[in-house]
């Protein structure tokens, strides 16, 4: 099954945007407001998790899968786990998630945690999504105006 893609997701997240595209400016920039700033609380929900788990667990990611039968949607996993669990893909010969993991262990790593928070989506694949601290629902916003026109 394909990944949808970015316009596709937003499309999915917010039908609203394709049922108003007709709808005036005004309508438009508030169907875009209103859920820019619902998608900033989510998004503020998850930087709060990210830290509070960071200052108890030190260095990490918050994981969070998507696929629909997992039990634990999402946790915080700290880098020394994912270091386990690349060390244990190379035990088992899974060089692919091996270095998948010692790829987004990097990219943590030399991620600046004060203007952003790494959060690991997670469904068939791995797909690490910075999150920023200042505006962090930005590139969801030009999405849904762009869409809107």
């Amino acid at each position: 099954m394909n990944r949808p893609s970015r316009p596709e997701l937003v499309a999915k997240f917010f039908p609203e945007l394709l049922q108003n595209l007709g709808a005036s400016d005004g309508d438009k920039e508030a169907i875009v407001g209103i859920n820019t700033r619902a998608t900033e609380a989510v998004l503020q929900d998850f930087i709060g998790l990210y830290d509070t788990a960071a200052a108890v667990r030190g260095e990490g990611v918050l994981a969070v899968r998507l696929t629909k039968d997992n039990k634990k949607e999402s946790n915080f996993v700290t880098l020394e786990e994912l270091q386990l669990d690349a060390d244990d893909a190379v035990r088992f010969g899974d060089d692919h998630i091996a270095s998948a993991l010692e790829y987004i262990i990097s990219m943590v790593s030399d991620m600046g945690t004060e203007s952003e928070v790494p959060m690991l989506l997670i469904d068939s694949r791995m797909v690490l999504c910075p999150i920023k601290r200042d505006k962090p629902a930005a590139a969801i916003t030009a999405m849904m105006e762009e869409m809107v026109g």
